[in-house]
């Protein structure tokens, strides 16, 4: 790039030198600017979009968590865990009797009424204070413990969280069932689409690898992902539905017993 400076014989050479000097500054700054723009343009591409999302599903789908996590949009799960940090248990719940229980049936034995509460108190034992923090992020029992994650580990937690093998893993021990055999079908996400909103923002269309398909080939319930172009590269935006239908949380008592192993 040339840079043409006027000269004037009457300048003093010291001002002469600093408008110089000041020139091809000015001059190396745009050039500077101009590629870091072009940079940006080349990788703000919908291909490197779809290729973090490929490499997350990918992830995912071998069970690598923390892997996964690191291409999760840390801004945003900070944020979460922040929200996670600020809720509060409901201390105020009432503390149900047997006369709830046989309430609107006077014919109801007072034993079968005493079975029911112990039961209903052993599940709700299960939502308690640390039950709440575990739902989110996987084996977490306590805010301590989870401000003592680091924001990737903590988004390895929400991941594995959601994920139905570890869920029904989790309903299987519940039950006193063994898992060390368990394998459930899995398909890496099939990335359908990729749209860019700007050189800041993308979408992604995918389904779960199994979802069917329509006579024009798309599947019939794809789900969106959005994914944001920051420091030089695609992150991932964790919100209640990226990864679609899937991440539906599992409950309830499976038939094994076998004296609950846990």
């Amino acid at each position: 790039m040339s840079c043409v400076v006027s000269r004037s014989d009457h300048m003093p050479s010291s001002r002469r030198v600093a408008t110089v000097v000041l020139s091809l500054a000015l001059a190396l700054g745009l050039s500077s600017e101009s590629r870091a723009q072009t940079a940006r343009r080349a990788a703000a591409n919908a291909d490197s979009a779809r290729l973090t999302a490929d490499l997350f599903f990918r992830a995912v789908a071998d069970e690598k968590w923390e892997a996964a996590a690191a291409l999760l949009d840390t801004a945003t799960l900070r944020r979460m865990i922040a929200q996670q940090l600020r809720q509060r248990p409901d201390f105020n719940r009432r503390e149900m009797t047997v006369d709830d229980f046989m309430r609107g049936d006077s014919t109801k034995p007072r034993e079968v009424a005493e079975y029911e509460l112990k039961r209903f108190r052993e599940q709700m034992s299960r939502f308690d204070a640390g039950e709440r923090f575990s739902r989110e992020y996987y084996g977490v029992r306590s805010a301590e413990q989870l401000r003592s994650l680091t924001t990737v580990q903590a988004g390895a937690r929400y991941l594995k969280a959601k994920d139905q093998r570890v869920q029904v893993r989790e309903l299987l021990k519940q039950s006193g069932c063994a898992d060390s055999t368990f394998t459930m079908p899995f398909s890496v996400h099939r990335i359908l689409a990729t749209a860019l909103a700007n050189d800041s923002v993308a979408y992604v269309l995918h389904d779960d690898g199994n979802a069917a398909t329509s006579r024009s080939g798309y599947s019939e319930f794809p789900s969106v992902m959005a994914l944001r172009f920051r420091g030089g590269r695609w992150v991932i935006e964790p919100t209640p539905a990226f990864m679609g239908p899937g991440g539906v949380v599992m409950s309830g008592e499976g038939p094994c017993d076998s004296t609950r192993r846990r």
